[in-house]
């Protein structure tokens, strides 16, 4: 973790810097790159938190959270997805069936904060 919070410094400082919001998408790309080791070091710190304080419950949430966020780590993972649904020639109760399924779905974005 002490090296991604020295990068998470060197990016803080480099931003600080007049030139660097000359590239918009490089800088947008550091700025994202550092809220996502943030992420992580806080993750890490919580982590430890829990497992000084013994709290097993508490623990086995964030690491289960963790775990789920390990199995969307591919390189590939972070791009945006579309999904599309359609009932097909299935008539009405594939209808149904396809209207249950996207109100089902749409919380779950919702809750992940996810564009729908």
């Amino acid at each position: 973790m002490d090296g991604k919070r020295k990068v998470i410094r060197e990016i803080e400082a480099e931003s600080t810097h007049q030139n660097f919001w000359g590239d918009a998408k490089a800088a947008a790309k550091k700025m994202k790159n550092m809220a996502s080791l943030q992420k992580e070091v806080e993750e890490g710190e919580m982590l430890e938190l829990l497992i000084s304080d013994g709290d097993a419950v508490e623990l086995e949430k964030e690491v289960g959270k963790l775990e789920f966020a390990l199995y969307l780590s591919g390189p590939y993972d972070r791009n945006d997805a579309i999904l599309a649904l359609h009932s097909g020639q299935g008539g009405t109760e594939a209808m149904d069936w396809t209207s249950m399924f996207v109100s089902y779905v749409y919380p779950i974005h919702r809750k992940k904060r996810m564009a729908v």
